[in-house]
């Protein structure tokens, strides 16, 4: 007997291991697609892979047939067929403690997928600073675009649609690398010198990109003075003013570049929120297109929601003008600030069909559990109906057990889950705070789950002739 369990216990394992790599071949390219990644399983091209697999394989056939091969096999035939069988505590405890251990499993992942959607609904939804909607934004890949932006610029704005342009060495968002310079007040020395980030624009880009204006004024292309004015951030004035920055000169020692600052703007995100905003000081770009520190890369416009491929049509007719060799490159802004979010979109889909299927692994644990325990207590249940319990009251009986299960789930999972995903949410500068109600919804949402399953089970005990369970008594 004691081989025969184990074989069927190997057997097992060995079926579901195949039926497993069935499935992993079947759903790997969807998986691929939502993660981003490129994985293949290919077991015939790493024989060392596949032997490992299979030896963990026979171990779980082994360790699972144990039980009943060495345990069942000493008990007697008379025995089991009467349904004598009682559970000793020890081996219950542990049927019990899967099962919690698989309900923490299940609220760690529901609120590991709740907590990645709240945070990137408040990215989402957050203010930047700077309006990203309706912005195209092109790519000047030619030196005579470069050179001649005026021009262009004014062609655009010809048509009714665009409502704004503006050109600068790099757009918030961007994926390029913005230009870090050190820059000084002067008088002060260059070793005690702020590292910031640099922007040339020209005279609309403030008002295209409708970012406020705090102090001083913006560029104007009528003041000769303006070709070395500069314009900060606030947080780059902070770093490199005491009191109020306009009318005061900073050095770039790197370029020989000496500035006087004329204005300061509001705080606007250039990067994803993943890091905190930093100082920027912006130049004005002169006619040329070439600032002594960057030049131009980029036009922004402005257009109206309405008739857009209209306005798309209209601005790749200009570009080509100046353009014949490259073909226009744009795209929406707010598109390239959803990009900088795709692997956290990502992670969030992946935890909610992992918590599904925690979830559902977990229900199975527990109706399986809630069969058996329904099956040890069908004689008390048998007795209960014969003195008059009602069919709810039973449900309930044999209810509130779970209860307790998901509860114990809970207080184990609560502070892990905190821990985890307040680790998560460190690697963004602006975050959401983990409230409460989200342990009590994942909770909750576990108790919903555990009750729906177990109540089948119960129903039908209930529901069972007490005079079966009672007929031998």
């Amino acid at each position: 007997m004691i081989v025969q369990f184990l074989t069927e216990s190997i057997l097992s394992a060995v079926i579901a291991f195949l039926l497993a790599i069935g499935l992993v071949e079947a759903m790997l390219p969807s998986f691929n697609a939502l993660a981003g990644a490129n994985l293949s399983l290919r077991l015939a091209d790493n024989t060392s892979v596949f032997l490992g697999l299979l030896g963990l394989v026979l171990l779980i056939g082994i360790v699972a047939g144990s039980y009943p091969a060495f345990y069942l096999s000493r008990l007697a035939p008379a025995a089991v067929l009467k349904g004598e069988l009682k559970a000793g505590a020890q081996r219950s405890r542990l049927r019990q403690s899967l099962v919690v251990a698989q309900f923490a499993l299940s609220i760690l992942m529901i609120v590991a997928t709740l907590v990645v959607f709240q945070q990137l609904d408040y990215v989402r939804h957050k203010q930047l600073g700077f309006n990203q909607d309706q912005l195209v934004v092109i790519d000047i890949n030619h030196d005579d675009v470069q050179s001649n932006f005026l021009t262009i610029k004014n062609e655009f704005k010809r048509h009714a649609a665009v409502r704004g342009a503006t050109v600068s060495s790099r757009v918030p968002g961007d994926w390029k690398y913005f230009r870090r310079i050190r820059a000084v007040r002067e008088g002060q020395a260059e070793t005690e010198a702020q590292q910031l980030y640099f922007n040339g624009i020209d005279e609309d880009f403030i008002g295209v990109y409708e970012i406020d204006l705090v102090q001083g004024r913006n560029f104007s292309r009528a003041l000769a003075t303006d070709s070395t004015a500069v314009i900060l951030n606030e947080t780059a004035a902070r770093a490199l003013f005491a009191d109020s920055p306009v009318g005061q000169a900073i050095r770039v020692p790197a370029f020989n570049f000496t500035g006087q600052v004329i204005g300061v703007v509001r705080d606007f995100h250039f990067h994803s929120l993943h890091g905190k905003i930093e100082p920027m000081v912006m130049g004005f770009m002169p006619a040329g297109g070439r600032h002594a520190v960057h030049g131009i890369d980029y036009f922004s416009l402005r257009i109206a929601a309405e008739n857009v491929q209209e306005s798309i049509d209209f601005i790749t007719k200009v570009h080509a003008q100046f353009d014949a060799i490259n073909p226009i490159e744009y795209a929406f802004l707010n598109h390239w600030w959803i990009d900088l979010y795709t692997r956290d979109e990502r992670l969030g889909r992946i935890f909610g069909i992992a918590a599904g299927l925690a979830i559902l692994i977990a229900c199975v644990g527990l109706f399986g559990l809630a069969a058996f325990m329904a099956e040890q207590r069908t004689k008390e249940i048998g007795v209960r109906k014969v003195l008059g319990a009602s069919i709810s009251s039973l449900v309930m009986l044999l209810s509130k057990d779970f209860t307790r299960f998901v509860l114990l789930g809970l207080l184990a999972a609560t502070p892990l889950a905190y821990f985890v995903m307040n680790k998560w949410l460190q690697n963004f500068a602006y975050r959401i705070e983990i409230g409460w109600w989200v342990f009590l919804l994942a909770g909750v949402m576990a108790m919903l789950i555990a009750l729906a399953t177990v109540c089948t089970q119960a129903i039908k005990a209930a529901l069972a002739n007490p005079v079966e369970s009672l007929r031998y008594e």
